[in-house]
């Protein structure tokens, strides 16, 4: 629409279907199995996203951008089984805008401002019933009564060469968090994901790449964030927050002989995730890579979490609804790798080009 005006548009049409199949048989000793009705089930999900999306950019002026968009989508979910259809039967329209303003200030400085509102839907992990027993009365499943989540987020940026500073306000509606549930007649524990009420965070993100020496350069990335949740335990209200601060740093060290070294490191501070409150976690990797030239390719050695120091440790601590989690999930792992990469053939030629597919965000949900 001109030199400077640009207008795209735009549909997605997605079904998703999947088939949660359960059985749970228990005995007595010497007798037959027998299956358990309260945990046998196929639950089977069918849902449909239709959408529709427009954007529009324009210069309004040499030195500033303006490109603003509008996406609908329609959603239809149904989750049952035989025994139970319509476990959840919903039908919902979505607007989803967006504003992004760029301003150019000087050759190397520039200012971006921008708004958008998104979705995030459960996972099928998160709605499927699925059922893991850490001991018989403490039970890791779904939850098919969850919804999506809104988020309204405002982003304001700072860039200076490749220095980047950032801060940041979201207001998540509806979050889907980890929230673990008592049944006070079977005394069982139910570890599921549900809503809470509204979360909001804000933020302040740095972003500092640095060079010591010709043979030494250093990413880093620092953040801090303010976050405060409210949601209902036992139809109590409550609200909790706090600051959470964290880094990730990587220095990459070109050695003689064709030598690099890479050294990386996070962190992340305690702090509130869902209803419960997580132990500071963090890791430390090494990689040392050897390029033997254009015909051998390289090699490269790695030890990925050095101090196995990425588990999770939290604690949900409501004594006013008589609740106390004391959680863990410990995955990590100590791991050595050694590899070695070569390129064949015609080194003229390109390699295959990536292609984003419509169906891609969804085999993310599973």
């Amino acid at each position: 629409m001109g030199n400077d005006m640009k207008l795209e548009a735009g549909g997605k049409f997605t079904d998703l279907r999947f088939d949660n199949d359960v059985r749970l048989e228990s005995r007595e000793s010497q007798q037959a199995w027998i299956v358990d009705p309260e945990f046998t089930s196929l639950f089977r999900l069918r849902e449909k996203v239709a959408g529709l999306y427009a954007t529009f950019s324009t210069k309004l002026g040499p030195q500033t951008e303006l490109k603003a968009g509008v996406r609908y989508e329609y959603t239809d979910t149904n989750l049952g089984s035989d025994e139970e259809p319509d476990v959840v039967d919903r039908e919902y329209g979505s607007w989803f805008p967006s504003v992004f303003l760029t301003r150019k200030l000087t050759e190397h400085t520039s200012l971006n401002l921008s708004y958008s509102r998104r979705i995030q839907r459960p996972t099928i992990r998160q709605l499927a019933p699925w059922l893991i027993f850490s001991d018989p009365t403490t039970i890791q499943t779904g939850n098919p009564a969850v919804q999506p989540a809104f988020t309204d987020a405002v982003n304001l940026n700072y860039t200076f060469r490749s220095l980047h500073v950032g801060a940041s306000y979201g207001l998540i509606h509806a979050s889907i968090r980890r929230v673990p549930k008592v049944d006070q007649v079977t005394n069982r524990q139910l570890n599921i994901s549900d809503n809470l009420d509204f979360e909001q965070v804000a933020g302040i993100n740095i972003s500092i790449p640095l060079h010591p020496a010709t043979w030494w350069e250093v990413n880093s990335n620092l953040f801090s964030n303010y976050r405060e949740i409210n949601f209902k335990l036992e139809d109590l209200p409550v609200q909790l927050h706090n600051i959470e601060y964290g880094f990730n740093v990587q220095n990459t060290i070109r050695l003689p002989h064709r030598l690099t070294l890479e050294v990386s490191g996070n962190f992340n501070s305690p702090g509130y995730w869902g209803t419960a409150y997580w132990k500071a976690t963090g890791s430390l990797d090494i990689g040392l890579e050897k390029n033997l030239g254009d015909k051998w390719g390289k090699l490269r050695f790695n030890a990925t979490d050095l101090f196995m120091s990425t588990n999770w440790f939290g604690t949900t601590d409501q004594p006013e609804a008589n609740l106390y989690v004391r959680s863990s999930f410990q995955f990590a792992e100590r791991v050595f790798m050694l590899s070695w990469a070569n390129t064949f053939g015609n080194k003229k030629v390109k390699s295959a080009r990536k292609r984003k597919t419509g169906g891609e965000e969804e085999m993310q949900r599973i």
